[in-house]
């Protein structure tokens, strides 16, 4: 997924939920950090992350247009299992 689309549904949420959005930046930044680490995992783990973040993906066939719904809780719940897991580790 290209870091623009991942930018673009990162604001849609930001907007649909009225939160201040943070600077784009910031955005790239952490999505940058986030490749390696994700590259780290294996197939089953990433699908598990997938699980927690999105709750739904649309794709228009006419327009190209793709739309991703989080989970409202999903960076909540994969921070606090980080943690966990850290802490046991």
């Amino acid at each position: 997924m290209s870091m623009n689309l991942l930018v673009s549904a990162i604001r849609i949420e930001i907007r649909d939920r009225n939160i201040e959005p943070p600077d784009r930046d910031v955005i790239e930044h952490a999505l940058q950090e986030f490749d390696p680490v994700w590259n780290a995992l294996s197939p089953r783990e990433q699908e598990r992350v997938l699980k927690l973040l999105v709750q739904r993906v649309d794709y228009n066939g006419e327009s190209g247009q793709v739309d991703i719904t989080f989970e409202p809780d999903g960076f909540e719940v994969f921070l606090e299992q980080a943690s966990e897991e850290r802490a046991v580790a």
